[in-house]
């Protein structure tokens, strides 16, 4: 498979998005942290910060010589000091190997190779899987599992709408964040439908959302769900 300049992601955005992808993580690893320790008990393994990034690619941007989005996560899960398990996908073998040199230090650290739509539908079987990182006998439930999907498609019609809305379904307490372009979105022929960012979010059935304020010709946005944000709570960015 040809990996060409758009597979990777690399445009004028790129250190925009990853800036703006770093703040979301920070924003809603604060609030999911305090969920976790309320919910953890004397005699469970420690409860872990679920993230699955089905965009991954190999973890550096070389035109822009800016780290990729699962670097990101890292070096934002370490900042936060939260306990994580992180699922990393991208179909091209070249960037899952080069991924893997990148993170494979990292014991909370998963790279999948494949295709990232049967990787969506296997995430609840994922997070039941007992982790290398802890002394118990099995995995979390995925209807109480909390952390976050990263979805940074190559374009909308990447963007999985009904395996993610099935998958949140199952997954209730997982997070979504997506990067693309409301214009793209609304013009794109290669969808048997379009829609506007406010009809995704509700065909996505999450309640409450950020959107970031859009950037560029493209109208970029990175928008994110806030399953744990209590009704008094408001976000800043």
């Amino acid at each position: 498979m040809t990996i060409s300049r758009l597979a990777q992601g690399q445009s004028d955005y790129t250190r925009h998005k990853q800036e703006g992808l770093k703040s979301l993580l920070h924003i809603n690893m604060r609030i999911v942290k305090p969920c976790l320790s309320r919910y953890w008990k004397p005699g469970m393994p420690k409860l872990s910060y679920f993230h699955f990034d089905l965009n991954a690619g190999s973890g550096y941007n070389e035109e822009e010589k800016i780290i990729g989005s699962p670097l990101v996560f890292l070096q934002t899960a370490t900042a936060e000091q939260i306990n994580y398990r992180a699922f990393f996908c991208d179909i091209s073998r070249e960037s899952c190997e080069s991924l893997i040199g990148r993170v494979s230090h990292n014991e909370g650290a998963y790279v999948f190779w494949g295709d990232n739509r049967s990787f969506v539908e296997m995430i609840p079987e994922i997070i039941k899987l007992k982790p290398k990182t802890e002394e118990c006998s099995r995995g979390e439930n995925p209807r109480l599992a909390m952390g976050s999907v990263y979805v940074d498609p190559n374009g909308p019609s990447g963007l999985m709408v009904d395996e993610l809305a099935t998958l949140f379904k199952t997954c209730e307490r997982l997070d979504l964040i997506i990067n693309l372009s409301a214009t793209g979105l609304k013009r794109t022929k290669s969808f048997s439908w379009s829609m506007r960012v406010s009809e995704l979010m509700e065909k996505i059935n999450k309640k409450k959302w950020v959107v970031r304020q859009i950037y560029g010709a493209w109208q970029w946005t990175i928008s994110v769900s806030y399953t744990h944000l209590r009704a008094h709570e408001t976000v800043l960015d």
